[in-house]
């Protein structure tokens, strides 16, 4: 219910957004070949305007520990869409985009750092009380 919430309050851009990126040249260890994915969800940010890509993750984990440790597992997924981001979307002048890992099971919003960004903790989301107000998803 707390990501819903979080989901009514932004400007929802795009769900499950094909990806392809072109491959980096000369940088090694990178696999050859272009970068194919899906973007689970894509929205600006109220408070900056930037651009924010969320993945949708229902890993099997319950503590701060676990999500930051997954973190770290997606940050290349991060450093991918965020890029394919800044390259399709962004303008001169906008905020950098930002990668968000959403736990399904916890309700939780980790925001993974790319680019030497400090990890934050594990935030959750405060449900917000709006009486008489339903809605979908999609």
């Amino acid at each position: 219910a707390a990501l819903l919430e979080k989901l009514r309050e932004v400007e929802v851009i795009g769900r499950e957004l094909p990806l392809l990126l072109a491959p980096r040249e000369g940088v090694a260890g990178e696999p050859v070949g272009a970068c194919i994915g899906t973007i689970d969800l894509l929205y600006r940010d109220p408070a900056d305007g930037a651009y924010v890509i969320a993945d949708h993750k229902s890993d099997n984990v319950t503590d701060d520990a676990g999500m930051e440790e997954r973190a770290i597992k997606y940050r290349a997924q991060g450093e991918v869409y965020v890029e394919a981001i800044a390259k399709g979307l962004c303008r001169e002048g906008d905020p950098p985009p930002r990668f968000e890992l959403w736990f399904l099971r916890t309700g939780k919003i980790v925001q993974v750092p790319i680019n030497g960004e400090a990890t934050p903790p594990p935030a959750p989301v405060p449900p917000k009380k709006k009486s008489g107000q339903q809605g979908s998803l999609f």
